[in-house]
């Protein structure tokens, strides 16, 4: 069970930085600062490596050594920065993987009585909630799929709707999109804080 789990978060992981920026060869994983930041190194790149070996992605340069991050001339803050590159990612294997192995995700809060959510938006526009229900699944570059894959690719950003409006060139209003989307009362409320100027996705929530 804890082997899937892992394969489940790097999974994730996986998809994750993916969809941030598809156009890099490469792309860097930091696992000390993700949900990959319990997990042994060494587990990781065997899970990895069998990912490779199957085709399905390429590793790149990996760091586990004592590099310093200065996040700014202002603090000086310095942090270990881990990282595994990959490349060449298969998402469509990847999503089709966390559908079946998402449900081990979270099981670690259920000891508080909390429980992890999460939406995941796949290549074929299902919007799935835990990566199991669906929700919607909007018309190929609509307005409900352009307004969507926008707000879930910035993620945890507050976005201004007039930005919405010029990039996407959205029409209707915001409340009628996330209706069409299925994001209506509790799912709304859960995922999406939204006011009269701004909106903000949440893709992963514990309640």
């Amino acid at each position: 069970m804890k082997y899937e789990r892992n394969k489940a978060l790097i999974i994730e992981q996986v998809i994750n930085i993916a969809r941030i920026d598809s156009s890099k060869s490469f792309l860097k994983i930091f696992i000390d600062s993700s949900s990959l930041k319990d997990i042994d190194p060494d587990d990781i790149l065997g899970i990895l490596n069998q990912f490779q070996n199957d085709g399905k992605l390429k590793i790149g340069k990996t760091f586990f050594g004592n590099q310093l991050n200065i996040k700014g001339p202002w603090d000086l803050i310095k942090e270990q920065r881990h990282y595994i590159e990959v490349g060449r990612i298969e998402i469509e294997y990847f999503e089709e993987e966390f559908l079946k192995l998402s449900h081990l995700i979270g099981d670690a809060s259920q000891s508080t009585g909390d429980k992890e959510f999460f939406i995941l938006y796949t290549s074929d526009r299902r919007i799935l909630l835990n990566g199991k229900i669906e929700i919607a699944q909007p018309d190929f570059n609509s307005e409900n799929d352009l307004v969507f894959k926008y707000l879930y690719e910035r993620s945890g950003r507050e976005i201004p709707l007039s930005e919405l409006k010029s990039k996407i060139h959205m029409r209707k209003p915001i409340d009628k999109v996330l209706t069409n989307l299925g994001f209506v009362k509790g799912l709304r409320s859960a995922f999406f804080d939204v006011n009269k100027t701004t909106i903000k996705f949440k893709k992963k929530v514990v309640l």
